[in-house]
């Protein structure tokens, strides 16, 4: 037990995603993924901690310099001065770039300022942000950690031709990288020989509703959540859709590719059995996932997704057309994998819409699962664990 006549030295612990506004000062749109909610939820629950003293830092203007006891800073680059650089004359090229470069090391260094003898966690940045800033923090007695949000950070394969080499040089000189699976740590040893942190993905009991609710939600849809990406490959639920014409199914799908959007809702006419949603706040989609017969994911790819939570949750069974970790759907009897080919998902699909039994089954199991492994108190234990391990375990001055 601490002393009470001791003085306490907080850490400082900056959370960096650019995209997370919305979350602190909210928008009708809210274009934000799983990682960010994760840090969010993260930030808010160390910030009740007076052991640390908790920052997060965003791009683009700040109506509050502090938010449920969380210190906001946004440092934004010069954005029009880096896209006129291209209708410059050759001759004045260099000299801009050269006072973006200026502008740029400042900002790291008011940055790192920031996680002085503390830590820094980054998640989905690049290779040059991160190399940039991790000297300035090192430099500063800070730490920076990394949150894997994606396979694809640790499995250079999938970026495909994109792969970027400096991007697996820069997670290797990051003091702590945090993965959410063991496949995910295998990988990260396997291909760049990182060891690594395993957290699993919390499970953000704040957006949820009663536990007691849900077993008597009717189930009557088919369900699809996600921002319209390439990489989520939305266009699959119209084949899904075709293939059970008698079934409902529902998209909520926010605008994030404004060509692909339009692509998707202009085939959307001839399919009368989905209804699409543009947009429902993080604190608002859970009743949809109470009445889904089913969850269905069609990414090429994915961290630990927050949609399976929230599925486990309303005892929804999950079907993945890709995304199955060391088979974890069928290893814990909470869905169903699809081997990355679609006739494979149709036919799972099938078999649970025909055996209500089995649904109700894993539906039971994945509620299980998310409720004990994936407890938000003890994941927000292990990152305090990890805070303090690598701030030398010191908090009390």
């Amino acid at each position: 037990m601490m002393p009470t006549s001791a003085k306490i030295k907080r850490i400082p612990v900056v959370f960096r995603y650019p995209e997370a506004r919305p979350l602190f000062f909210g928008s009708e749109k809210w274009h934000v993924g799983g990682a960010p909610l994760q840090m969010y939820m993260l930030a808010k629950e160390l910030a009740k901690d007076p052991c640390f003293d908790v920052s997060f830092w965003i791009d683009g203007p700040i109506p509050a310099k502090q938010v449920d006891g969380i210190s906001m800073y946004s440092f934004p680059l010069p954005i029009p001065l880096w896209r006129a650089i291209s209708f410059l004359p050759q001759a004045t090229r260099s000299a801009a770039l050269w006072i973006a470069e200026v502008i740029n090391r400042r900002r790291c260094r008011i940055a790192a300022r920031l996680a002085r003898d503390g830590v820094m966690i980054f998640s989905v940045c690049s290779s040059s942000e991160l190399v940039s800033h991790q000297e300035m923090i090192h430099k500063n007695g800070g730490k920076v950690f990394y949150r894997v949000a994606s396979d694809i950070d640790v499995v250079p394969q999938m970026r495909g031709e994109e792969g970027d080499d400096d991007f697996s040089m820069a997670l290797a000189t990051v003091d702590t990288v945090i993965v959410a699976t063991h496949y995910q740590r295998r990988m990260a040893k396997e291909n760049f020989g990182i060891d690594t942190l395993l957290i699993p993905s919390p499970f953000l009991l704040p957006f949820v509703p009663d536990d007691s609710k849900v077993a008597n939600e009717e189930r009557d849809t088919i369900l699809w959540v996600g921002q319209c990406v390439a990489y989520r490959r939305p266009w699959v639920m119209l084949e899904l859709a075709r293939a059970f014409p008698s079934e409902n199914f529902v998209m909520v799908m926010p605008e994030c590719d404004a060509l692909l959007t339009r692509a998707i809702k202009s085939q959307l006419s001839a399919a009368s059995n989905i209804e699409l949603i543009d947009h429902v706040p993080p604190d608002q989609i859970q009743p949809y996932f109470n009445r889904a017969k089913m969850y269905v994911n069609t990414s090429q790819f994915e961290g630990f997704p927050n949609t399976l939570h929230q599925a486990a949750f309303a005892r929804t069974p999950y079907v993945s057309l890709t995304w199955n970790p060391d088979n974890l759907l069928e290893n814990n009897n909470i869905g169903l994998g699809c081997n990355d080919d679609v006739s494979t998902m149709i036919l799972h699909m099938s078999t649970l819409l025909q055996d209500e039994e089995l649904m109700r089954q894993m539906g039971d199991n994945a509620h299980q699962y998310v409720t004990t492994q994936h407890v938000f108190e003890d994941v927000v234990s292990q990152y305090k664990d990890a805070i303090r391990k690598a701030c030398d375990g010191a908090y009390i001055a």
